[in-house]
This record gives C-alpha cells, structure tokens and sequence, in this order.
C-alpha cells in the first residue's frame, strides 16, 4: 500500500483492518510485515476471508484513522470458463478452468461434476494450480447416463463455491461420441530402434499432448495421433511383460477402454556397444538395447563366444 502520510512510518503504530462491505460485523484484521517510509509504502499479510469486497481501514496510534475511502479489496472467487464443457461417459477428461483467486496448492480449490445439489458429484483432480488456472483430470471408472447435463464447481478453502456466471459457463454434458479401442500391440520400430506401443482403433481425437497413455503410473510418451492409430514409445516399464493401466485422449477415456489393458510384450533388441573392445581388467561399456527393462538391469553379462 502506498500512502501520502506525512510523518514518519513505523509497523508497529499502523493497524489495518477489512469490513465486509455487505455484512459490517465481518471484520478480518490484517499484519502490516514491512514498511518503507522513504517511499511510505507498506505490506500488509491478509489471511483470507469469505469471497466478497471489503472496505480497507488503516489506523495510525497517534493520529487515527487515515483516509482510505473508495479503497476496497476484492476477495472473490469466479469461474470465467471451464474447456471443455463435455467428455466421455466414463471419466477421465481433462478440464482447464479459469478464473480468479484460485489458491496455489493442489488441496485449494476442490473441484467436482455435481449433479442433484452435490449427491452422487465426481471428483476432478487437480493436476495443476495457481491463481487464475486450475487444470483437473475428472475421476475414472465411471458409467454415466449419455448427454446428461451437471454443474462443474469449484471449491474455495472457505468451502465457498467460486461464482459463475452466467452459470451455463460451468455445465457439464457426459458423451458417448468418443474414441473407440479396437486392440493395442507391441512393434519394434528398426529405423528409430525403440519399442512402440500401437493401439488401433476409430474416431480418434486430440494431439500428442491431450492423449496420454500411462504404464506402471508413468507417462509413455506420444508420438503421432491420427484418427484410427495412436503410436507411443515404450519407456521405463519393469517388466517385459506389462499391461497398460488407463488411455486418455483429449475426451477422457474411450470406449471399449478395457481392451487396452491386455497384457503386452516386449523382447531386448541388441543394436550397438561401445566400445566394441577392452581390457581384461574391466572396462567401462556403453549398450544400447531397446527392450531392456528395470528388473533386467542386474542381470546383463558379457559371454565370451570364441
């Protein structure tokens, strides 16, 4: 805060407080944490209140109220879009809301698809979050009823729910117009060397950032969408043999999402050592074979075939 207070600015003769502008018993007091009285200027800590405006009062302990009329700090919590606004009757989409006074710790801002006033609501988790941005992942193995409309809400940490208005920014519709798995199978791509998840099917949607395919928890990463393939590179699996836990594209999970949960394989492929030569008391050796996994790591050796 700036002032034009003639005197000199010490904190400890300055108390701040803030009053609900609709509500005059609200009344949230404010620490003043530093203070430059060359510049008259100070910093106050506000530790939160319930979303509204509130009148700023500053008091002086020797020359009283200091004017702070039509000084009014605005602690509201609004949704100003949420995309996409529709996503798959299973789950799994991930939402971009923004906004303003959003906090910036994931337990923050809450969000959930509500229907019927909050029973039966689903959980989004966030992903992401700071002041003016919440990304979120709606919870997955669901079965909702197709084109079924609910309320997105978010959660301020005063367990307010943020406005938005007009309220059809924040509808939700569940679709079954989605991507459909038909299988997914291993290959060995020769020319880049490297181990390549492909899963087919129809309908296919979104870019190599939306679609997500997660192994043992880890992100594999994409590397081509079109609409009837989706192509990923196989990394840090522990296991030859693994199954896939969940598939998103950019409208949450798929239909007939299960088929990508068979179980995979993949084999080591040999494709180079450096160097090809060494000594025999040791020598340091670079291999590069596609295939290996975490659990081989302790178990690779070099045999002598003459």
């Amino acid at each position: 805060m700036e002032t034009d207070f003639p005197f000199t600015l010490a904190r400890g003769d300055l108390s701040i407080n803030a009053t609900s502008t609709t509500d005059e018993t609200y009344i949230r007091y404010l620490n003043v944490i530093e203070v430059n009285d060359t510049e008259k200027t100070f910093v106050a800590m506000f530790g939160g209140a319930y979303s509204g405006e509130y009148q700023i009062s500053i008091r002086h302990k020797d020359f009283g109220l200091v004017g702070t009329d039509g000084l009014i700090l605005d602690v509201s919590g609004s949704v100003n879009t949420v995309t996409p606004q529709q996503g798959s009757v299973y789950g799994g989409t991930l939402l971009t809301i923004t906004g303003q006074n959003f906090g910036d710790v994931y337990t923050d801002n809450p969000v959930q698809i509500s229907s019927n006033g909050g029973i039966n609501s689903k959980d989004c988790f966030v992903e992401s979050t700071m002041a003016t941005e919440i990304k979120c992942r709606i919870e997955t193995d669901l079965s909702m009823t197709r084109n079924q409309i609910d309320d997105v809400a978010v959660f301020l940490k005063t367990s307010e729910e943020a406005v938005c208005e007009p309220k059809s920014k924040c509808k939700w519709t569940w679709i079954t117009e989605i991507p459909v798995i038909e299988a997914a199978v291993t290959f060995y791509d020769e020319a880049l060397n490297e181990w390549q998840i492909h899963v087919n099917g129809t309908d296919f949607t979104g870019d190599n950032d939306s679609t997500q395919l997660m192994v043992g928890g880890l992100r594999q990463t994409t590397k081509s969408v079109a609409a009837d393939l989706a192509i990923f590179t196989v990394e840090n699996v522990a296991s030859k043999n693994f199954a896939p836990d969940v598939l998103y594209f950019d409208s949450g999970i798929p239909e007939n999402h299960t088929n990508i949960k068979s179980e995979l394989t993949i084999t080591p492929k040999l494709v180079s050592i450096s160097p090809a030569s060494g000594s025999i008391g040791g020598t340091l050796m670079t291999i590069q074979a596609p295939g290996v996994v975490i659990s081989d790591t302790d178990n690779l050796s070099v045999v002598d075939v003459n």
